[in-house]
């Protein structure tokens, strides 16, 4: 049997100060091109402060006539436009519809020109994810764990 050409691809998850976060590495298929990497962020609706904000509208985009519609969505306003993450944020994705069980997946690339001819490894990738979580609860985005205890 004549198999398809597969790459190797690794998922890694984490917590930092009660947010989960995911980290995707995947060897690239051009040789002259370093492993790629990515990194997603899930803010939860019962940690976020401006939540309603962040969920955004569902827009039908259709890139060329007579072609199929896709559902996109704006991640480049505010204010998730001016989210901390390497490069931008270059993936959203809502996840739960239930009021109380939301969440929104933000993520970002290493595939940028500027990346280009960079090795990156796992630590450089969790200390970018800290930093936007810590960029989150500093522009008052999440809810600190002192004010929930505080409420409770």
């Amino acid at each position: 049997m004549n198999l398809p050409k597969l790459r190797d691809h690794k998922v890694y998850f984490g917590t930092y100060r009660d947010v989960t976060f995911k980290i995707v590495t995947s060897k690239s298929v051009v040789p002259r091109y370093n492993d790629s990497w990515c990194y997603y962020i899930f803010i939860r609706e019962n940690k976020c402060t401006n939540f309603e904000s962040i969920w955004l509208p569902e827009k039908v985009t259709q890139y060329i006539e007579n072609g199929p519609k896709h559902i996109t969505y704006d991640y480049y306003s505010e204010p998730l436009g001016s989210i901390k993450m390497h490069g931008g944020i270059t993936y959203y994705e809502k996840h739960g519809y239930a009021p109380g069980h939301r969440s929104v997946e933000i993520g970002c690339d290493y595939q940028h020109y500027w990346d280009e001819g960079k090795v990156y490894v796992i630590e450089d990738i969790v200390q970018d994810a800290m930093e936007t979580i810590d960029y989150l609860y500093e522009n008052g985005n999440l809810i600190s764990d002192k004010v929930e205890k505080k409420e409770q």
